[in-house]
């Protein structure tokens, strides 16, 4: 009879500590990192941070100029476009998460949009090239950027190519791209999807549509693809396949998948102001986190 306690004590224990040793390993919670606009300029804006359900949410940076957010898969640095050291021209910045300051990363990427960073955090890919704020004659390519190095490396030739990101195993690029378009000279976006290896070979579309098209990504098993298409946000598998629109009202943008793949963030103006909403992957259960008299916009995951 002691022998049975003795071992069934041990059982009991065994567990205890097994569920112990998960709590313990059990990653943090993910938040979803967003930019609160505080004026009439663009460069007028608030860095915070909100759990997935919007509750929570608190100012990071009281004064953040950034634009076209990304977070390291790591979680320690925030890439950013802004034009803090010349009016007129956007240069591609990083800020440590936790001191929070920031380095400029090169200074050959004037005019640099959109950054994405690699799965191992150790690139970044961008949109990058001229652009004439007064008309149509601008051109835009892909590069890479070596973080450690600072080495840009061009993947595309341009001239309209757009919002990069890094598939999940790092081998390639995929892009918006599309004819030159103005709204000054009533010379309309016509965008599609593109995929290519980081090398610049094999260029494939993976859309044909009469609407433009912008600002893919990827899920994180690489499986699926998120992007807008006029209005709407749109889900598709990585090879183009299986289209299926997800929402149906407002302007919608910025998708983004959670780091599990099972929910999307994104912006929508369907109550009358971007804000931040989430949805389940499929696009059901959409919801509204954020409510803001003038704009929350550029969520990224954290």
């Amino acid at each position: 009879m002691w022998k049975m306690r003795k071992i069934l004590a041990l059982i009991i224990w065994s567990i205890l500590l097994a569920a112990v040793s998960d709590t313990l390993a059990a990653p943090a919670p993910h938040k979803i990192v967003f930019r609160r606009n505080v004026g009439n300029s663009i460069i007028e804006g608030e860095l915070c941070v909100m759990n997935p359900d919007g509750s929570h949410q608190k100012r990071l940076v009281s004064k953040f100029d950034g634009l076209g957010l990304t977070l390291s898969p790591d979680g320690q640095n925030l890439a950013f476009s802004s034009s803090r050291l010349n009016s007129w021209v956007d240069d591609l910045f990083i800020m440590d998460m936790e001191t929070q300051v920031v380095r400029h990363v090169s200074d050959e990427l004037h005019y640099a949009y959109n950054p994405a960073f690699s799965s191992d955090s150790k690139q970044i890919v961008v949109m990058n090239g001229y652009s004439d704020p007064h008309g149509p004659d601008h051109d835009f390519h892909i590069s890479i950027v070596d973080i450690a190095t600072t080495k840009v490396t061009k993947v595309t030739q341009g001239q309209e190519d757009w919002d990069p990101v890094f598939s999940p195993d790092g081998r390639r690029i995929l892009y918006a791209s599309g004819p030159v378009a103005s709204r000054a000279y009533n010379m309309p976006q016509k965008r599609d999807i593109y995929t290519i290896k980081v090398s610049g070979e094999d260029r494939i579309r993976l859309t044909h549509n009469d609407l433009d098209e912008n600002e893919p990504a990827y899920s994180p098993d690489g499986k699926f693809i998120v992007f807008v298409r006029g209005d709407n946000i749109f889900r598709m598998k990585s090879d183009g396949t299986a289209q299926k629109q997800l929402t149906h009202d407002g302007e919608n943008y910025s998708p983004v998948f959670s780091p599990d793949g099972k929910q999307i963030a994104f912006v929508s103006t369907r109550d009358g102001n971007a804000e931040i909403y989430i949805m389940n992957s499929d696009g059901s259960s959409q919801k509204r986190l954020t409510k803001n008299n003038i704009a929350d916009v550029s969520p990224v995951w954290r």
